[in-house]
């Protein structure tokens, strides 16, 4: 790594299996290739399981204070972490916490607030911290467009910034023998994923095409209504959380993928 390396930490409240995670751990990974810039994962209050993924990685990380116990607890220790790094530029991700630790960033650092998903609440957010924001990035053309109608006076940046994540050179053959096998890859809850949408249609579909198998991966507090009502249906894999690493291999192994959220910013394994 080149001796003047520009670094950018990323801020997140928390780390699990996720797009905000996700995001962070491909762009750290990929500007560890550049001996130009370095970026650094930090978690305010929980590091999660992308985290310690990062951890073991060795990827550069800012792991939450054990001893902090208020919010302005971590900030502190956040701030006295990232001076460390001296950065050129600190991006929160989606969250009031992380955007919160925007107005403690020192003058002369560029302040970046990253929208990872088209939903009403983080529309508010933003506009709430525009004072403290010098860009804001967008995972979508539709994300952007919708946050440069909500700039009212403060004029910055909207910039469209696609996630990059990790794609074949070619599309994996697919057989036609065998049942189709169907994915479902994300967090198991209510709130946007729709969990008891999901059960309801995986029932209906099995009933329809005994054939058919089902694999579930992911962790949410939705899961244990699955693991019961699956319970003993060889037809039906519910894996729990997956190693980031191990995802294409397994999004390799599937026919279909199921997604049926009330709202997305851009769905990775999609």
């Amino acid at each position: 790594m080149a001796a003047d390396s520009k670094n950018v930490v990323f801020v997140s409240e928390t780390m699990p299996l996720g797009g905000t995670s996700t995001f962070a751990v491909n762009i750290c990974e990929g500007m560890k290739q550049n001996g130009d810039w370095r970026g650094v994962a930090a978690a305010m209050r929980k590091l999660g399981e992308v985290g310690e993924q990062m951890q073991a990685r060795q990827l550069p990380l800012i792991t939450p204070s054990r001893n902090a116990v208020l919010h302005e607890e971590r900030i502190e220790h956040l701030y006295r972490e990232c001076a460390r790094y001296s950065p050129h530029a600190v991006v929160a991700a989606l969250s009031s916490g992380s955007f919160e630790f925007l107005r403690y960033v020192p003058p002369g650092c560029l302040r970046v607030g990253m929208i990872q998903s088209d939903d009403g609440p983080v529309y508010d957010l933003v506009e709430r911290f525009l004072p403290w924001l010098d860009a804001v990035a967008g995972v979508s053309t539709e994300i952007c467009r919708k946050i440069e109608a909500r700039m009212a006076g403060r004029k910055i940046p909207a910039v469209h910034q696609p996630y990059g994540v990790p794609m074949p050179e070619t599309p994996p053959a697919r057989s036609h023998e065998g049942p189709l096998r169907v994915l479902y890859l994300g967090r198991v809850s209510e709130e946007q994923k729709r969990a008891s949408l999901m059960r309801r249609i995986m029932k209906a579909t099995l009933a329809k095409h005994p054939t058919l198998t089902w694999t579930l991966a992911g962790d949410g507090e939705e899961l244990p209504a699955f693991q019961e009502e699956f319970k003993g249906d060889a037809r039906v894999k519910i894996l729990g959380p997956v190693p980031y690493e191990q995802v294409p291999r397994l999004l390799e192994a599937h026919d279909a993928y199921f997604l049926c959220s009330d709202y997305e910013g851009l769905p990775l394994s999609l």
